[in-house]
């Protein structure tokens, strides 16, 4: 966890802190998101398919302006456990 916590202050970001949750992590996004990262979704989402093709398996992004509609039910930040989540996150 050290060693990721460096990583992640070394590029602008930090590790989420879940305490009820011990078997993964999560790090922030923020310098993605903001306009000077190029923060839209679609950067985000090829962040994400970019790890996948590299078989980086497990990883999702999870951007908290993304919006999605099922079943005619507009969702906000899409994917995460909180509808107005303040970081997008890599988990």
């Amino acid at each position: 966890l050290e060693g990721a916590q460096r990583v992640a202050a070394n590029h602008g970001e930090r590790v989420l802190q879940t305490p009820n949750n011990s078997i993964s992590m999560a790090i922030t996004l923020d310098t993605f998101t903001v306009p000077e990262g190029g923060g839209s979704v679609e950067a985000l989402s090829n962040l994400g398919g970019m790890l996948f093709a590299r078989c980086c398996s497990g990883t999702r992004v999870v951007a908290c302006n993304k919006k999605e509609k099922v079943a005619g039910v507009e969702f906000r930040g899409y994917g995460s456990h909180h509808d107005a989540y303040p970081s997008t996150y890599i988990a």
